[in-house]
């Protein structure tokens, strides 16, 4: 099977099964709706995180199956070898779940961790579960990791890191965080739900 036709039944696999669960499996699995109404409050509901992330899987499905069909088939070359994995993949993926697991651990623990050291320090500083929710504090975590996260893989892409990487990874982070924050006022960021 060409890389071609992997990417047009991949691509088809996720737009199915996005549909699948937009229509189907979320409707009949999850009580409330994408937006609820409570009291005369506009909330989040329990579908629309895997409604937001059903519909992003169905576009890139989409755009996958469109530049399969767009594409060229490549030509057969003289000796015909299937692909290989080589130490530079080994080592790309080895930097990137390392990229992956320091930015979780730190958007976890940057919080708690920085209110443990104020503690420690002599500052007058409540627990970090009841600072959850009030700024700065809400947006640490996430924005410290995320940061990370961002930054570290277009390093990891580019094979350097430079300031420019940073500041976008900061930019981009934040103004996640105000769509996700600003509009929904009793949707903590993540991982403040938990803690």
């Amino acid at each position: 099977m060409s890389a071609r036709s992997w990417n047009l039944a991949l691509g088809l696999v996720c737009v199915a099964f996005a549909l699948l669960a937009v229509f189907v499996w979320i409707p009949h699995d999850v009580s409330s709706g994408v937006i609820v109404q409570e009291r005369g409050q506009t909330n989040v509901g329990d579908a629309m995180a895997p409604t937001a992330w059903c519909y992003a899987l169905g576009a890139l499905g989409l755009l996958l199956v469109l530049t399969s069909w767009r594409s060229r088939p490549a030509a057969k070359s003289a000796v015909a070898s299937g692909p290989r994995i080589t130490a530079a993949n080994v080592r790309f993926l080895a930097l990137l779940i390392f990229m992956l697991v320091v930015s979780l651990v730190l958007m976890r623990y940057a919080g708690p961790v920085l209110v443990a050291l104020l503690h420690a320090l002599g500052a007058n500083v409540t627990d970090y579960r009841s600072l959850r929710d009030a700024i700065p504090w809400k947006y640490l975590g996430f924005v410290i990791g995320g940061t990370t996260l961002v930054a570290g893989l277009l390093a990891l892409i580019e094979g350097r890191i430079r300031t420019r990487q940073i500041l976008l990874a900061l930019i981009a982070v934040i103004v996640i965080a105000l769509i996700v924050d600003l509009p929904f006022k009793h949707l903590p960021l993540p991982p403040n739900n938990e803690l």
